[in-house]
Order: C-alpha cells, then structure tokens, then sequence
C-alpha cells in the first residue's frame, strides 16, 4: 500500500474541492487551544499535516480566501509561528491551515472534519496526540484538566477569533450539545461543533457589521458529501 493517501476535500458548497496527501502512519494532532476553538467553534480541532505545501486547488476561481495571521499555542512553537485558516468565501468552511514562520510557510495542516466521509479509507485509524492543552475547553474531552474556581459573572461576553463580532448574553449556560453532522463538521473542520441554546432575543452584538448569515441547508434537508 502507498505511505501517501490522497483523500477528497470539499468545503459544504462545493466551490474549494482538492487531492490532500496524508501520509497513512503519520500522527494527527488534536489541538485544544483557545484560538482554534474560537476560530473553528468546536471543542477541539483534529488537524492533520499534509505530505506536501502546495495544494492544487480546484472549484469557482478565487473562492478559497486566506484569514488574517492569528495564532494557535498548540502549534505556534515560538513567538515568531503564526497561522492562517483558508476558507470558502461562499460557505464559510474552513479548509486548511497554514503555519508561517518569519514569513514563510513552514507546513499545511488539514483540518479532518473536512474529510470526505464517504472515501476515508476503513483500514486507516490515526493516531491523535494531544497539543494546546494549556487551557482546554470545560466542556471538551480534556475537561478534567480544568478547575472552574466560580459560576462565570453575567453578562457573559464572546467573539470571532478577530474580535470583529463581540456579544454579550444575560443567559448563562444550561447544556452543551455536540452535533456530530458531517455539514457541521465540514463548515468547522472540527470533529464536531459544540452549541449552547441562547433564545435570540436574549444576545446583543455589540460589533454585528461583520456578522455574515450562511444557510447551510434547508429545514429537514441531508446533504451527503
């Protein structure tokens, strides 16, 4: 058998399709950090480092647009890493990682909930190794690392990875509900998104002007990918 696999990628819309080379025994990395969970809305990232920098990117021209330069402390090393998240414009699925140092592009990482489920080959069970877990979420799979000294104080505030869309809500959280769909999984990159129900009335965006609605699919509608 090949030591490289070269799996399908779609975002949810379609318009960013591409070949990623996995290396078959090569460990993924499951970061918890606090920017990959603001980034991807997922309790952890299953990121996966592609056998090679440059990808051919197929789909509507200029669909896959680069993020700003943020960070990820699972990944970042040194002071000088950095990172960027490639998305689709359309649909907002975020499709690859990059980490840059001193400018240049040192590797591609692969975010594994964009991974066709369909074509993922049976025989292959990836080893994770744990990084970013300086503060992991309360409600992820490392959450008895975390001790919660108090009830949080109201309001509670949130935001983008880029502070962009800030808001606040009066509710504090009562259950945490992890949607393990592949249209969540392909849109976040993440193994699953995690949700708190907040009744609409009770959040107030504080900076909505970036605030950018996507329907991801019709009431009662499965999207196979």
């Amino acid at each position: 058998m090949a030591d490289v696999l070269q799996l399908p990628v779609a975002c949810l819309c379609k318009k960013v399709r591409f070949l990623a080379p996995l290396e078959r025994h090569r460990e993924w990395l499951s970061c918890h950090c606090f920017g990959c969970r603001r980034a991807h809305g997922a309790a952890w990232v299953p990121l996966v480092p592609l056998a090679t920098k440059g990808l051919e990117i197929h789909g509507e021209r200029g669909s896959l647009k680069e993020g700003p330069f943020s960070m990820c402390s699972g990944l970042a090393g040194t002071v000088n890493a950095e990172v960027k998240r490639h998305f689709c414009q359309s649909c907002g699925s975020i499709c690859l990682v990059s980490l840059h140092l001193e400018g240049t592009v040192r590797c591609s990482l692969l975010p594994a909930g964009v991974l066709s489920d369909a074509s993922f080959p049976k025989e292959v069970s990836p080893k994770l190794k744990d990084i970013g877990t300086q503060s992991p979420a309360p409600f992820g799979p490392l959450f008895g690392m975390v001790s919660i000294q108090s009830r949080p104080q109201l309001p509670i505030s949130g935001s983008c990875l880029c502070g962009a869309c800030r808001f606040r809500t009066q509710r504090l959280p009562r259950e945490m509900q992890h949607c393990h769909c592949s249209m969540c999984r392909q849109m976040s990159g993440a193994a699953y998104q995690t949700w708190t129900p907040v009744p609409k009335a009770e959040v107030e965006w504080i900076k909505p002007n970036s605030l950018r609605e996507i329907r991801a699919s019709r009431p009662g509608e499965k999207i196979d990918y």
